[in-house]
């Protein structure tokens, strides 16, 4: 008696439940509430349930990049042939051309300021009067002050050739125009970048001679060439490449060391390509020993050529695919 009597009453209230929502269907808004609240709950749970990638895959996406860096750097030495890198040499060939011609000019020039003094005996010193002395001595120091100021043009000379080639090559690899403006500002950069470099040097100069222990003068002499010079010349490509790109000095000086460490785990490994093509192109120039001295020279002066262009050439092709964009 009791189930029926309880069958009895829960069988109106399922059917009184069916009538209420006959009479009150949900509405689309409520529907489309409900399911963006489920579907909420289940992105909050995906979320929670998300693992980071695999290691295989990782590996996989960093075996892509090198085979892609292995891929570029052929194509790059392929471009040796191109009549770019022919102009890129040339600008090359005629700054090595500027600083012999200069070096020779110089070295006449000392000759000829150091000729009276050739006949000056030591041992004769004694023997002169005051006035003699005197004379000797004024010819002493008019000569060290010509060698001084023969030295200082000589160095800005140089800086000037090295400037103005440097812009010719970048300005001729990014395909941009020449401008007299734009020349000067690269002038500025190269002057401000001259300055950190010089304090740089002063710095490792100090710290050297404050080593007293042989083994590690040892390490730190060899150390203090390699890393920061291919630090100087990492950072250099990174900012002649912005410099031209943009026509903005400050930018460019900034940029160069921020996006050069920031972009540096992409651009490592253009900088090992290059270091061990360079290392294989000195090994070959080692073949210069046995050939006769003006064809060692013509040989090894060419590899010179040829890697330094290429290296420029690569750079640029590797900073613009991971730091311009």
């Amino acid at each position: 008696m009791t189930e029926k009597k309880d069958d009895k009453d829960t069988k109106p209230k399922h059917e009184k439940e069916d009538k209420e929502t006959k009479k009150h269907p949900s509405s689309p808004k409520d529907d489309a509430e409900h399911s963006a609240k489920q579907s909420h709950e289940s992105g909050h749970k995906s979320h929670h349930d998300l693992k980071p990638p695999s290691h295989p895959h990782h590996r996989k996406h960093e075996a892509g990049y090198v085979i892609n860096e292995f891929s570029h750097c052929l194509a790059s030495l392929k471009g040796l042939k191109s009549f770019k890198a022919l102009i890129v040499a040339s600008f090359d060939i005629l700054f090595y051309l500027i600083i012999i011609g200069m070096t020779l000019l110089s070295s006449w020039i000392v000759t000829m300021i150091a000729e009276p003094l050739k006949d000056a005996d030591p041992s004769m010193l004694m023997t002169k009067s005051a006035e003699s002395l005197a004379q000797l001595q004024s010819s002493i120091s008019r000569v060290v002050l010509l060698l001084l100021i023969i030295m200082i043009i000589y160095v800005l000379l140089s800086l000037a050739a090295f400037i103005f080639t440097r812009y010719l090559i970048w300005t001729t690899i990014l395909e941009k125009k020449m401008r007299v403006i734009s020349f000067l500002k690269f002038a500025l950069l190269n002057l401000m970048w001259f300055a950190v470099i010089g304090l740089l040097m002063g710095g490792l100069i100090s710290l050297f001679t404050s080593i007293s222990s042989p083994v590690l003068l040892l390490v730190f002499s060899i150390l203090a060439f390699i890393v920061p010079g291919i630090a100087v010349v990492y950072f250099t490509y990174i900012m002649y490449y912005l410099f031209v790109s943009t026509d903005k000095v400050i930018p460019s000086f900034t940029g160069a060391f921020v996006k050069g460490v920031k972009r540096f785990k992409r651009l490592w490994l253009p900088a090992l390509l290059i270091i061990l093509v360079f290392g294989i192109f000195s090994f070959i120039s080692m073949l210069s020993n046995f050939m006769p001295g003006m064809i060692a020279d013509i040989f090894v002066g060419l590899l010179l050529i040829i890697v330094a262009t290429w290296i420029k050439i690569y750079a640029a092709e590797a900073i613009g695919r991971y730091v311009q964009h």
